[in-house]
């Protein structure tokens, strides 16, 4: 039997093992008979509910178009999650504290909040994440691309920070690395976060892509 790598997230109908079997040594009978549930086991989501919180200024002001909202829609519709809400805020830490607020009491059992991750004195979302209650387990995740995003808990309540780089790789990011987990009911402590340094250099990621997307906007103001 071969299967897709230990650990990973798929989606409805999603191909997840191929059993190969030589014909004229291996009868229908035999593999009817298999028990396969003994060899792979294939755990649902616990949790549906996500609500995201997506910070920026600018994108507020609507003075910068927001480009997260349509991936996590993919992403939720991907994975069979609701999408319960999309609240854009300032990078305000009372303006993203409200949103969360806002989040927990609509029934949110997972929450993605988006940006203000950098070294930047204006990025207020870590500490508006601890200002709400959560505790942060790990701030830097050992996996590129989407370093630069936080993991944290709500009592059990699972809160991912995910950093820009998503929009870049929408495709493979750390929403399918460590958030699908955290909404299977697997707890993300600190030795389950960093175990992923092992493979954690994602077949996606292109170490020229920043460079690429900043030459681009220079061009673009130009």
């Amino acid at each position: 039997m071969i299967t897709v790598q230990d650990g990973k997230a798929v989606g409805k109908e999603e191909l997840v093992a191929v059993v190969d079997a030589i014909p004229p040594f291996v009868s229908r009978e035999v593999l009817n008979s298999l028990n396969f549930s003994k060899l792979l086991s294939v755990k649902g989501f616990s949790r549906r509910k996500v609500s995201a919180v997506i910070t920026g200024t600018e994108i507020y002001e609507g003075r910068k178009r927001d480009l997260y909202a349509p991936i996590l829609r993919e992403k939720c519709e991907k994975y069979g999650w609701e999408l319960l809400s999309v609240e854009i805020v300032p990078d305000n830490e009372e303006a993203i504290k409200g949103a969360l607020n806002r989040a927990e009491r609509n029934g949110a059992e997972g929450v993605i909040v988006t940006g203000g991750l950098s070294v930047d004195p204006t990025d207020r979302t870590l500490e508006a994440i601890k200002a709400w209650g959560a505790k942060i387990m790990a701030y830097g995740l050992p996996i590129k691309p989407t370093t630069m995003s936080a993991i944290a808990y709500k009592g059990d309540v699972p809160v991912l920070a995910i950093s820009a780089g998503g929009i870049y790789y929408r495709d493979f990011n750390a929403i399918d690395i460590f958030f699908t987990k955290m909404m299977a009911g697997i707890v993300m402590d600190e030795d389950a976060i960093f175990s992923h340094s092992v493979g954690g250099l994602l077949p996606n990621f292109n170490p020229h892509m920043k460079k690429s997307v900043l030459a681009g906007e220079i061009k673009m103001k130009k």
